[in-house]
């Protein structure tokens, strides 16, 4: 009886708002597409842009653990990531007006 009261019971209709709501297919398509469009333009930076940039939002990097990664000073990676992002505005900038 501890047990029971320690934890509230859900009914079956109750489950329904647990449940995660699914993307429509048109949502899943856009992200899709918009992943895409970021992976080209991320993979037309220059290469010392593109690691930066690929450690910091994908590997999800410090500044200083990539200076340590590449074995550059942390403030070079800083400059090439603020030149990284500054090229990717124009490709992405129709992204950012969809929103």
């Amino acid at each position: 009886m501890r047990r029971r009261a320690r934890r509230p019971e859900i009914s079956l209709g109750d489950c329904d708002a647990l449940l995660p709501v699914h993307a429509s297919t048109a949502e899943r398509v856009s992200k899709r597409e918009t992943s895409l469009k970021v992976a080209r333009a991320v993979s037309d930076l220059p290469e010392d842009e593109r690691q930066v940039v690929v450690l910091r939002h994908y590997g999800d990097l410090s500044f200083a653990e990539i200076a340590a990664v590449l074995e550059v000073p942390n403030s070079t990676v800083k400059s090439r990531m603020a030149r990284g992002l500054a090229r990717l505005k124009i490709p992405l900038a129709p992204l950012d007006q969809t929103r």
